[in-house]
């Protein structure tokens, strides 16, 4: 499998629960943690450095937490992208004029996770051709011959952009579903999958939430089990839209990884 470049220097695990590393006469190497996926190695002080692009986000390349990559592809003249992306772009109601780009990188709300300032972007972009696309999965576990990555959870939300199609779209049409699915493979084979609604019916609706998603929720993983890669997938109620684009943020991603090397 091949990702292109990652980007240096920040390669780094997440915040982990636990961990263990055995070596046993210099011929097995055992490792097992929970990781931790929370973006924050991407700080605000990389902005000095032309990290971040114009809409505070970064595609370039994919990005590595511990043995867990976060796969990317752009297109040829870098100004759109496939997969996932790092971001710091965020949008407050009391300040929209501070909006970046028609929020289209933006979460849609104040921060990150939790508060934090930093979070991961996917887009499923027609049309970018994605080197080894027949081979091109979203989030890919690097050792799936020595070891075993069982995502736990993480959390999601909307995009700005999409939050603000799909207001559009329902002043003109209606109601619309939007469905997020992330489902787990392993050796080819599906392993489960999980899924939430991003946007729900809001005639369905009578809590008081809000029908399209504007708080950061947790999308439980357990279902998967364990994973050489995840997938994700976004469906509309109504199949035939096409001004909704198939985009949603995610943050704190944690999995269970157990490494083996004899």
């Amino acid at each position: 499998m091949r990702f292109g470049h990652f980007i240096t220097g920040i390669m780094l695990v997440g915040a982990t629960a636990a961990i263990s590393v055995s070596c046993l006469k210099d011929t097995q190497y055992e490792s097992s943690y929970q990781l931790r996926g929370t973006f924050e190695d991407f700080d605000p002080s990389m902005a000095d450095d032309e990290f971040w692009g114009p809409g505070l986000v970064n595609y370039d390349a994919p990005f590595r937490y511990g043995d867990v990559a976060f796969n990317s592809a752009t297109d040829e003249g870098k100004s759109a992208f496939t997969g996932f992306a790092v971001s710091q772009a965020v949008y407050d109601e009391e300040n929209p004029e501070a909006l970046l780009n028609d929020g289209l990188y933006s979460v849609n709300c104040k921060t990150g996770s939790a508060g934090s300032a930093t979070f991961a972007v996917f887009c499923d972009t027609p049309g970018i051709p994605a080197v080894d696309k027949e081979d091109f999965h979203h989030i890919v576990f690097m050792m799936p011959g020595y070891g075993s990555c069982t995502p736990v959870s993480c959390m999601v939300n909307n995009t700005k952009y999409v939050a603000d199609r799909i207001a559009e779209y329902r002043e003109t049409n209606g109601q619309i579903e939007m469905k997020l699915t992330a489902t787990g493979y392993a050796s080819g084979a599906k392993t489960g999958s999980s899924e939430i609604l991003l946007a729900s019916n809001a005639k369905q609706v009578t809590d008081g939430r809000d029908s399209t998603m504007c708080t950061w929720t947790k999308l439980d993983l357990s279902a998967l089990g364990n994973v050489d890669y995840i997938d994700f997938t976004l469906s509309f109620s109504d199949g035939n839209q096409t001004t909704i684009p198939q985009s949603f943020c995610l943050d704190d991603f944690y999995a269970n990884i157990h490494i083996l090397v004899k």
